[in-house]
């Protein structure tokens, strides 16, 4: 049960949540910019998946992280976390 008052305190994250950052995957990403704004809150953008190659040629002019040309409609949610990582590297 909450303490009268605590929803009124103002929100605190804990110590280690601020430490370790938040990874995120732009899926439809677009010319990137749900990647940008998801950076600027702080969040590690790891990659970015979209369809339009246009698209991604934009994308990749702004962006130095790793973008994937395809239809996700086709891939498994472990292509998708695979397709954001060097080969060799593990995904945390």
């Amino acid at each position: 049960m909450l303490e009268p008052g605590a929803l009124l305190q103002p929100f605190r994250l804990e110590e280690t949540m601020v430490q370790k950052k938040l990874k995120a995957i732009d899926l439809f990403c677009g010319a990137g910019g749900l990647s940008h704004g998801l950076m600027r809150a702080g969040l590690d953008v790891v990659g970015a998946v979209d369809f339009s190659a246009s698209a991604l040629k934009s994308y990749k002019r702004n962006f130095s992280h790793i973008a994937l040309e395809a239809d996700i409609s086709k891939l498994s949610p472990a292509e998708c976390l695979a397709s954001t990582t060097f080969p060799g590297q593990r995904q945390t």
